[in-house]
């Protein structure tokens, strides 16, 4: 998401808003089973990227 962009802050009356990600989208991954890519999109992913180490 480009947060920049005060389109997209509801409070200017944008959509989908900063906390979709959050929200939203994770509670439609829950839905479809898809739950295990929450938790690799949002805490391994950027896990390994700041990690600094190899990948094997």
């Amino acid at each position: 998401m480009d947060a920049a962009r005060s389109t997209y802050w509801q409070s200017y009356g944008g959509s989908p808003g900063l906390t979709y990600l959050l929200t939203t989208f994770r509670d439609e991954l829950n839905r479809r089973g898809l739950d295990e890519y929450w938790s690799r999109l949002m805490i391994d992913n950027p896990t390994a990227l700041y990690s600094f180490a190899k990948s094997l």
